[in-house]
């Protein structure tokens, strides 16, 4: 990691925050793909960091996915494991409609669909591989999930838009939020360089009310945008949904499984 020396106020106050378009402040540069030199700042508003201008997106998205994470699967599974708790704690029906937005090669679409979930995607970039027959036909949806997208976001504001223009009655989304951390946090993840914006706890309260909903934060990655407010079991049991150390509990406890074949794939 390559951290370049930058003065407190080098970047104008005409640079906006790509969330709330509050003015930002330069915070550091860094070397991004080995050859760019990202300008990181912060929102004087909600606090996010942001990247200005990456000029390199067209590079990092070359292929769409970086080999860089070797955890994909295994997270996939694992939310595939707290979405279906997630039904089951929101009383909702299985064939309420989901959709994954950002769902690239369809995987966790698949999972989904196999214990009987009514899931589509929607991606820019991924393939959708393992779900091409399900892309999201722009109905509105019940639920709309987004893993490891947010921080992706280009023009986060847009985006976001995008997603609650579906009016679904809840979002579950999973990004790590933002703390203060400087030029040496992993999460920046200068090497591939998609990583370009990253939101604090106030941005979400930001999000969840503009668009008229509740925000719950859980273990500062997983956020829940809810039209309804949480009873404060539901708070409780989700919470214990996303405790790592019961995850291999929950997986063999988990719903639906007793009641359809993994080997009768939904249509």
């Amino acid at each position: 990691m390559v951290v370049l020396a930058t003065e407190p106020n080098r970047v104008s106050s005409i640079s906006r925050c790509g969330l709330c378009r509050a003015p930002t402040t330069a915070a550091f540069t860094l070397r991004v793909r080995g050859s760019f030199d990202g300008t990181y700042e912060r929102c004087d508003g909600c606090g996010s960091l942001q990247v200005r201008n990456p000029d390199w997106m067209g590079d990092a998205y070359r292929g769409a996915f970086t080999g860089e994470d070797t955890g994909a699967v295994q997270r996939t599974i694992y939310n595939q494991m707290v979405i279906s708790w997630l039904y089951k704690l929101l009383r909702l029906r299985r064939s309420a409609s989901l959709l994954d937005f950002g769902g690239g090669e369809g995987l966790l679409v698949r999972l989904l669909r196999d214990i009987g979930i009514n899931a589509t995607f929607h991606d820019r970039y991924g393939s959708g591989a393992f779900a091409s027959s399900f892309r999201h036909d722009g109905e509105p949806s019940v639920v709309v999930t987004s893993f490891e997208v947010w921080e992706h976001f280009l023009d986060p504001s847009e985006s976001i838009d995008e997603i609650f223009r579906l009016a679904p009655r809840h979002v579950f989304i999973s990004t790590l939020l933002y703390r203060g951390e400087g030029p040496d946090w992993w999460y920046l993840a200068p090497g591939h360089g998609q990583h370009v914006f990253f939101y604090t706890r106030a941005a979400m309260d930001l999000v969840a009310q503009r668009f008229g909903y509740h925000s719950y934060v859980f273990k500062g990655t997983y956020i829940l945008f809810t039209r309804e407010a949480l009873v404060w079991w539901r708070r409780f049991s989700l919470n214990l949904v996303l405790t790592h150390k019961l995850r291999m509990f929950l997986l063999a406890a988990m719903p639906f499984y007793s009641s359809r074949g993994l080997d009768r794939p939904a249509d």
